[in-house]
Formats: C-alpha cells, sequence, structure tokens
C-alpha cells in the first residue's frame, strides 16, 4: 500500500510542476525547485505523484508542430500558458484522479457489426461509392448498399462522415432516430439516451423517431432525443479533432475531458466531484492518452 501524501505538499508540488513546465522557467526557478526538493521525503513523494497523474494528461509530444498549432489560439490574452499548466497541476497535485484496471469487453455490442473498432483504436474507412468515415474508439457500425439507398447504422460510440456525390440518399441511422445529408461533413455520436449530430459542411436533416425532423446547417450542433424535436446550438468546433488523433480541451470541464477520454482507455477512470468543473486547457493524443 503506498503511504499517505501530505496534502500541503502536493499543493506545493503542483506549484512547482507550474511554474517549471513554463517556458518562462528560469535557473533560478529551478535551484529553488531542488531546494525544495531536498528538503523532506514528503516533497520527493508528493512531487512524484504529480509527474506520475500528470503524464496521463500530458499535451501532444509526437507531433510538435501540430501540437503548437492547435495550442496556438489557447494563448491569446485570454489565458497564458503558464496559467493552463498550474490549472493541470493543480489537478494533478490534488491527487483525486485515479485510473483502475477494470477491463471492459472491447467490442460488446458492436461485437457483429460490419466494421468496428477496438479501444484505443481510430478507424479510417472508404465505402464502394467513395464516402470517407473514421470510427472513433470502440465504435461499430453495419452498412447497408442497394441500387435505391445508402444505409450507415451507428451501433455505438461516434462516426464522422465525408459523403460521396450519388444519386442514391444517404442516410446514418441510429436509436434516436435518422440523418439524412446534403453534400456534407459531419459526426454522429451515439450516446446512452441521446445522438449527437455536428455539421462541418452542407446540411443534415435529422429526423427523430417520433418527432418532427429539423434541417441542421453547417456550425451547428444538436442533441437528437426519440420523441422531441431537437434545438440547434452552435457547434464544437474541437468536435472532429479526434479523428486526427487529438483531443483539444480549450477551457473546458475537467469532467468533459473525462468524458473524452473513457472510450479510448480500458480502465476506469474515477473523478472525485469537486474537480468536476476545473478548467482544462491542451492538446491530447487520444491514442496513448
Amino acid at each position: 500500500m503506498n503511504d499517505p501524501i501530505n496534502r500541503e505538499a502536493l499543493t506545493q508540488a503542483a506549484n512547482w510542476f507550474s511554474v517549471l513546465y513554463d517556458a518562462s522557467a528560469t535557473d533560478q526557478d529551478r535551484q529553488r525547485w531542488q531546494l525544495w526538493l531536498q528538503e523532506s521525503e514528503e516533497h520527493q513523494h508528493a512531487w512524484r505523484m504529480v509527474e506520475q497523474v500528470s503524464q496521463r494528461f500530458h499535451p501532444v509530444k509526437a507531433n510538435p508542430e501540430q501540437g503548437e498549432q492547435t495550442l496556438s489560439r489557447l494563448r491569446s490574452g485570454r489565458v497564458n500558458r503558464r496559467a493552463a499548466l498550474g490549472a493541470l497541476a493543480g489537478i494533478s497535485g490534488a491527487g483525486l484522479l485515479s485510473w483502475y484496471g477494470f477491463t471492459k469487453t472491447s467490442l460488446g455490442a458492436g461485437s457483429e457489426a460490419d466494421f468496428a473498432s477496438q479501444t484505443g483504436e481510430i478507424k479510417a474507412l472508404t465505402l464502394t461509392d467513395g464516402t470517407h468515415l473514421w470510427l472513433n474508439s470502440d465504435s461499430a457500425i453495419n452498412v447497408s448498399f442497394d441500387a435505391t439507398q445508402r444505409s450507415v447504422h451507428l451501433i455505438k460510440g461516434e462516426l464522422f462522415i465525408q459523403t460521396a456525390q450519388d444519386d442514391r440518399p444517404f442516410h446514418v441511422d441510429t436509436a434516436q432516430g435518422t440523418f439524412t445529408p446534403i453534400g456534407t461533413e459531419f459526426s454522429v455520436r451515439q450516446l446512452d439516451d441521446q445522438t449527437q449530430l455536428s455539421v462541418f459542411e452542407g446540411n443534415v436533416l435529422a429526423t427523430p423517431l417520433e418527432a418532427q425532423g429539423v434541417t441542421v446547417a453547417a456550425g451547428e450542433q444538436i442533441h437528437l432525443e426519440h420523441h422531441q424535436t431537437p434545438q440547434r446550438h452552435q457547434v464544437d468546433k474541437r468536435r472532429d479533432s479526434w479523428r486526427n488523433g487529438v483531443l483539444v480541451a480549450d477551457d473546458i470541464r475537467l469532467q468533459d475531458l473525462i468524458d473524452e477520454l473513457r472510450p479510448f482507455k480500458k480502465s476506469y477512470i474515477y473523478l472525485d466531484d469537486t474537480l468536476s468543473d476545473a478548467r482544462v486547457f491542451g492538446a491530447f493524443p487520444l491514442t496513448k492518452p
């Protein structure tokens, strides 16, 4: 069993993390950190904890150029790099974010699907009509094409679609309704009791099972339930970043970040309720979260 960690030492370690991982850190900062670290074993233990937990949320390293482009707009006047790192460090220092090895089935409901992605996998596909699809982690679909129509059924997870031109209508079916695009790029995400539609180009007609449909234009997003007409909202422009293997967090709730990471881990992620509304900034690799 691990020894308990002093909360004050954790707070200090988190503060040092935010200082040292900022580009403006000086030699004097590093010397002062070394002195603090050598003061006690408690400090060393707390520092190791902060480093271990923060590694779970480390910004993208594999492609520095892509990471810089993704994060450039985060460095506007609204938030600086040290503030962002401080937020992450504070989360790490609290020591309340835990990862447990509860194994889950890779495919589950999608085991009989035409196409499926495993946990931690992002799969790109091209259909016979030239339509491009991306399956998010732990997702599954069935595909049915014939002489009169093109149909994709989202069994679970999330799907990003770039439709190809074809005389046959194209539609995506979920548990809550049907989505019919018109020359477009969009994503469909199956949630517990609703379907999230995000439109990036063109238009999509979203028709609930038991309510009137609505046309969703580029830049709009809805949550479809089977019994009511959905309300349009501004699309989350980062909603499609996952197909490039990156999750962009631009001042989002920590709980929302965890929810996005869950499909990529076979482990159970526990977050203390007191940290749910903590704000997070960064770009995170999804295939190795």
